[in-house]
């Protein structure tokens, strides 16, 4: 007697239909759906497999760009008005800050470091194809000598740069680094007044201790004090005409509250 034979006396015993078939039919849907679903991972392990190669060679083509010397710079264009730094001193600084090819470069890097060259008041870097780094640069405008060796510009900036590339004509401002400002002020509106004066300024000084003093290209010397410079500066001005011989004096004092003192030149010794 075989098992079926069995199961079927076992369920007419108890008068209810033997399910063998229904049996079989779940076993066969089962091997169908663990059939389909190796299948799927199949796939699944396949599509990875794809993905991982792509990936792979996208790496490998990206490293080589980045890396290869077949994109290394070939040609740099300087641009701008540049008058006082020298070539070398560019192409020094050039050198030092590119490193990797055309595609690596850090532009921000190679701009600041421009910008720390004393007359390099902004630099801008692009790159340009084919393998050229195109530079442009704008110097700063120097609105006076600062101290001994430096030199200030209008908005206040001062720098110091080789002694050789400073221009040789402009006046001098002697003064603390903290009162840059108020000076260039001073100094501007100074120069308004001595307009049709036939005045030029070589020197303005303030002391430590806040006291103005400014020298003439005539050799001119004005002791102006720590308070009011315009209303001293004005009642010098007004006056100025009507001393003798102007052009010859040497010093005038004006810290006094209701006049000024005047020294002249011994004759014979105005420049």
């Amino acid at each position: 007697m075989d098992a079926t034979t069995f199961v079927r006396r076992d369920f007419a015993a108890m008068g209810i239909e033997p399910p063998v078939a229904s049996v079989f039919a779940t076993s066969n849907t089962f091997m169908e759906t663990h059939k389909h679903h190796k299948v799927k991972f199949i796939n699944w392990i396949m599509v990875i497999l794809l993905l991982a190669i792509l990936l792979a060679g996208i790496v490998g083509a990206t490293y080589w760009v980045l890396t290869t010397p077949q994109f290394t710079i070939a040609k740099i264009h300087i641009g701008g008005e540049v008058k006082r730094t020298t070539t070398t001193a560019i192409q020094d600084t050039l050198t030092r800050q590119i490193t990797g090819n055309f595609f690596v470069l850090n532009l921000n890097t190679i701009q600041q470091a421009l910008e720390t060259l004393p007359w390099i008041a902004e630099a801008h870097i692009r790159r340009v194809w084919p393998l050229t780094l195109d530079v442009w640069l704008r110097e700063r405008d120097p609105l006076a000598k600062w101290g001994d060796n430096s030199l200030v510009t209008n908005d206040g900036i001062i720098f110091t740069p080789d002694a050789a590339s400073i221009p040789p004509d402009l006046i001098h401002l002697y003064a603390p680094n903290n009162t840059v400002i108020e000076v260039i002020n001073n100094y501007l509106w100074l120069n308004t007044r001595l307009i049709n004066t036939g005045l030029r300024i070589s020197k303005l000084t303030l002391s430590e201790r806040h006291a103005w003093y400014v020298d003439f290209a005539n050799g001119l010397h004005l002791s102006i004090g720590v308070r009011d410079f315009p209303k001293r500066i004005d009642k010098f001005l007004k006056y100025l005409a009507d001393l003798p011989q102007p052009e010859a004096l040497a010093e005038v004092d004006l810290r006094y509250p209701n006049g000024f003192t005047a020294k002249w030149q011994p004759q014979g010794s105005t420049p």
